[in-house]
C-alpha cells in the first residue's frame, strides 16, 4: 500500500508534528493561523487525505510558528 501513496512534503523548513486534539489556543495563534492558512492553499491541500489530519494539521502550524516557544505540553482533561 505504501508504495501506492504519493510522497507529499512539506514546505521548507516544516516539521510535522502530531498529539491530542484537544488543545487550547490564544486569540492570537488562531488569527496567525487563519491568516496562514488563507495564504498558503497549497499548505492546505498536502493534508487532504491525510491520516488523524485532526491530531496533526494545527498541532503542525503551531509548533512551526512563531508561537512554538509558548506552547506547554500538559494532558490536562479529566475522564471518568
Amino acid at each position: 500500500m505504501s508504495r501506492l501513496v504519493k510522497k507529499r512534503k512539506l514546505p521548507e523548513g516544516f516539521a510535522i508534528y502530531g498529539g491530542s486534539q484537544f488543545w487550547c489556543l490564544t486569540g492570537e495563534c488562531i488569527k496567525w493561523i487563519n491568516i496562514f492558512v488563507k495564504q498558503n492553499p497549497k499548505f492546505v491541500k498536502r493534508f487532504n487525505y491525510t491520516y488523524c489530519t485532526d491530531e496533526v494539521f494545527c498541532q503542525t502550524l503551531v509548533l512551526n510558528s512563531p508561537f512554538k516557544d509558548k506552547v506547554i505540553n500538559d494532558n490536562l482533561k479529566y475522564i471518568d
